[in-house]
């Protein structure tokens, strides 16, 4: 899983998506799955890309905190929750 995680990352770097944004969506995805060691370094890799302790600790209910993540952020949360799901 590192080295997908690595790709991922480097592919959304080369695609202009900012850490705080892959981080989001990483720690989203690993609340879903449910994988404390997921969570805890993407916390961490979270805390070092910016993310200050509101936006991490509302994460799991995103939606009904709009104010607190962008309309680009909404929708690459949307869209990873969707394509995890299927």
């Amino acid at each position: 899983m590192g080295g997908l995680s690595v790709a991922a990352k480097n592919a959304a770097r080369k695609a202009g998506l900012d850490d705080q944004l892959v981080e989001l969506v990483n720690l989203r995805i690993s609340q879903i799955n449910g994988c404390a060691y997921c969570l805890e370094v993407h916390t961490r890799y979270g805390i070092d890309a910016g993310l200050d302790s509101q936006r991490l600790g509302v994460l799991a209910a995103w939606r009904e905190a709009e104010a607190l993540y962008s309309e680009t952020e909404r929708a690459a949360l949307d869209l990873a929750e969707t394509v995890r799901r299927r």
